[in-house]
């Protein structure tokens, strides 16, 4: 009963680097040496042009850092993740005293605390199914010995 999902939307930050800065580097080649056939604020505003892949870059990898790096992961004993609100913590399992879940989100209390792990960051269908019946088996053995004190 082991297992860990990660976000898989912002892994290619390397390859987007790559491209973004080639593409910069040729328009500036691009500008220097053949130029543009224009005069006054036309040409700062082919030049910023040459800036914006920079910018996106920039953007993006404020994001990866934030959403990138979420997971959720659990075994026999705890369950550890990280989410963009969350930082990384880990929770034993014997702590837990409630579990809900909903369509994109997993709540999770202790007697101390109480964490919403959202879902839908995690893109792959098979990872959010492997969390969902980790968490509804772990659900249901939390229900059992409620049931039998009741009776």
């Amino acid at each position: 009963m082991e297992g860990k999902i990660s976000n898989q939307k912002y892994q290619n930050v390397k390859a987007i680097l790559i491209a973004g800065m080639a593409f910069s580097v040729l328009y500036w080649i691009y500008f220097f040496t053949i130029g543009f056939d224009s005069e006054g604020v036309s040409v700062y505003l082919n030049a910023a042009n040459g800036v914006m892949p920079f910018i996106l870059f920039w953007q993006y990898q404020k994001k990866y850092r934030v959403k990138g790096t979420q997971f959720i992961a659990w075994n026999t004993e705890s369950i550890r993740f990280k989410t963009p609100e969350i930082p990384k913590t880990e929770v034993p399992l014997n702590q837990i005293t409630a579990i809900t879940i909903r369509l994109d989100e997993i709540t999770l209390e202790t007697e101390e605390n109480s964490w919403q792990l959202n879902l839908e960051d995690y893109s792959k269908y098979e990872d959010r199914m492997a969390v969902k019946n980790f968490f509804t088996k772990l659900q249901g053995q939390l229900e059992k010995p409620q049931a039998q004190t009741a009776a």
